[in-house]
């Protein structure tokens, strides 16, 4: 897995936090328990005992005078009695227990120092957090993008073909995303599914443990700006672009939205050139095209697009006006 070590240790920490509040609760059911039934205050201890007893007989390192079954049928017959005790008095048999939530893994994450399923879980859920991926974009995947809704005039370069192939590229760009893999520009028309890609490609790439930030350009911008001229929090917008600039796949959607000026073109500069130069990805979502990109941004900018950006444009009619029709 290639998750960030932020939300690897984010992870971690919340996994030795709720272990702490699950003993947290037993001490205080067990203080309870021990003020109402004193007697299984002294079970305990004898547990405790019992215990201690079979490490010592299964280890060989000292003479306990009683064979290991002997001691487990003991001990088993005092855990017994404890449960009736607590039966008894209003209490359920495990109320004494710690309810842990995987039982696999007692909470501890790992099995055998192999990751647990529900720890692996967490992590893929953080790293959405962390993608700030809309929440529609959660229900978006490759087998929902319908290629009915593009064009088919019968030739083979009619918008449905060319968009086949797009999708095609996509989806195989998306699963076998790697630290080699390209960046796209994904370019064309308003309502074409730009954004919809992304957000299938961004969610593959999140199951393959990659981290991924999503931003249209109209919000990543003012971060940079807040950060050199506002009275916003610094740290937290210093951990902001940190995230822009080291995630593994970053995604700016409408470029060409945003208020450019000198400053958030140099960023922008900054921000391709740090990325490229650190093997990190970037994808692109514009509706401008490549001439008027030219026109948009100087051209220093649009050189490193279209020289270190695979082109992908997108062709047909807006497709959302099918979709609401």
């Amino acid at each position: 897995m290639a998750y960030s070590k932020r939300i690897f240790n984010k992870v971690t920490n919340d996994f030795q936090d709720k272990r702490n509040e699950k003993k947290r609760l037993l001490h205080e059911r067990e203080t309870e328990i021990y003020q109402k039934i004193p007697n299984i205050e002294k079970i305990d201890a004898d547990l405790r005992k019992f215990g201690l007893k079979l490490t010592r007989s299964v280890m060989g390192g000292a003479e306990v005078g009683k064979s290991v079954e002997e001691i487990r049928k003991e001990s088993q017959k005092l855990s017994e009695i404890k449960c009736e005790e607590l039966v008894k008095n209003g209490f359920e048999p495990d109320y004494l227990l710690i309810k842990y939530d995987c039982d696999l893994c007692k909470d501890e994450g790992y099995i055998d120092g192999v990751m647990c399923k529900c720890f692996e879980k967490a992590i893929k859920e953080e790293a959405y957090k962390y993608s700030n991926l809309p929440l529609m974009m959660d229900e978006r995947t490759f087998e929902d993008f319908n290629l009915e809704l593009y064009p088919d005039d019968g030739t083979e370069t009619s918008p449905k073909n060319i968009m086949e192939a797009v999708f095609e590229y996509c989806k195989e760009y998306a699963f076998g995303f790697n630290e080699k893999s390209e960046n796209l520009l994904l370019y064309g028309g308003t309502g074409l599914g730009k954004t919809f890609m992304s957000s299938c490609i961004a969610k593959t790439v999140l199951e393959k443990g990659y981290s991924v930030f999503y931003q249209p350009a109209y919000k990543i911008f003012p971060i940079f700006e807040e950060l050199r001229f506002g009275d916003r929090d610094k740290e937290i917008l210093r951990m902001q672009i940190d995230e822009i600039f080291k995630t593994d796949l970053l995604i700016i959607d409408d470029l060409g939205t945003e208020l450019t000026t000198s400053y958030t073109a140099e960023v922008f500069f900054d921000l391709l050139n740090s990325r490229m130069n650190d093997k990190k990805k970037t994808i692109i979502n514009t509706n401008l095209s490549l001439s008027d990109m030219q026109g948009v941004y100087s051209e220093r900018i649009t050189s490193r697009i279209i020289g270190n950006f695979t082109q992908l444009k997108f062709y047909g009619e807006d497709i959302r006006t099918n979709l609401n029709s």
